[in-house]
């Protein structure tokens, strides 16, 4: 569960980098 969550929140930084 630990490694999904670190998943959502690289997720979440990528997206806002993008903008």
């Amino acid at each position: 569960m630990l490694e999904s969550n670190l998943l959502l929140m690289w997720g979440f930084s990528s997206l806002e980098w993008e903008l």
